[in-house]
């Protein structure tokens, strides 16, 4: 945890705080705080765009949750919505009205969120 405002090398930072906890070289961790860089420190908005990965998820969620609702996630019915509303329409009308026709209301995040542990 960083408390010392006046550092600013974060990658010397994160090298001597794996030095000071005694992580090996062979479990180094993949990812770095300035990993992400390109995501959040670029002048072309990529950071607003990351947010569409999210709501990907949050879609595939819900989509996935109208199947478990029926009680059988091959639910004919609920497949034929889907690949009329979603897969045979393309970009042909505003997605969340497509979305709408399939599921019969908005998304929600919950069905993500269940996914992820952080509601029941």
């Amino acid at each position: 945890m960083l408390t010392d405002p006046t550092i600013r090398n974060s990658k010397e930072f994160e090298a001597a705080s794996m030095k000071r906890i005694g992580l090996i070289k062979e479990i180094y961790p993949r990812y770095s705080s300035w990993y992400f860089n390109h995501i959040f420190g670029s002048d072309f908005g990529y950071s607003a765009g990351y947010y569409g990965y999210t709501w990907s998820a949050v879609l595939d969620a819900d989509a996935f949750q109208a199947f478990e609702e029926t009680g059988d996630i091959y639910n004919k019915e609920v497949a034929a919505r889907y690949r009329s509303n979603i897969l045979e329409t393309g970009g042909s009308d505003d997605a969340d009205k497509l979305y709408r026709q399939f599921r019969g209301k908005d998304a929600t995040p919950d069905a993500y969120f269940k996914r992820k542990g952080f509601i029941k």
